[in-house]
């Protein structure tokens, strides 16, 4: 999309883009723009992934390192053997967050993809399982 504004300003219908997701057999739907909210960041995702029971993910490192690849296959930036980028999530949900990506490539092939950042406990719990 063109601007941060306009993707702030979505919002998905869960059940279709879940009915929509399960038709084509996706996991996740990445909207983007390249306005983002700091100037020396590459992207500004939203990552929705309601046929996995996550309407939306604040901060996905599945979702940027998609994007990511996308980016690069389309040269929609500057490619290097590691092109850099830093996709910027989570700003509209009030959880903001950080996901570093690096694309590899060779020959103009993506050879691989990694991502990180810094990640943050927002709940835990316990899970029981049955004794068998």
């Amino acid at each position: 999309v063109k601007s941060c504004n306009f993707l702030l300003n979505i919002e998905p219908n869960f059940h279709l883009m879940k009915d929509y997701c399960d038709r084509f057999h996706l996991t996740e739907v990445v909207v983007y723009c390249l306005d983002t909210m700091d100037k020396d960041n590459t992207a500004h995702i939203r990552h929705f992934a309601p046929a996995i029971g996550i309407n939306e993910d604040p901060v996905s490192g599945v979702g940027s390192a998609s994007l990511g690849c996308y980016l690069v296959q389309n040269r929609i930036v500057s490619i290097e053997e590691m092109t850099r980028m830093v996709m910027e999530q989570g700003c509209f949900m009030k959880r903001p967050g950080i996901v570093y990506t690096h694309v590899y490539t060779y020959k103009n092939q993506i050879l691989k993809v990694s991502f990180g950042g810094q990640g943050v406990v927002t709940f835990e719990g316990q899970v029981l399982l049955p004794k068998g």
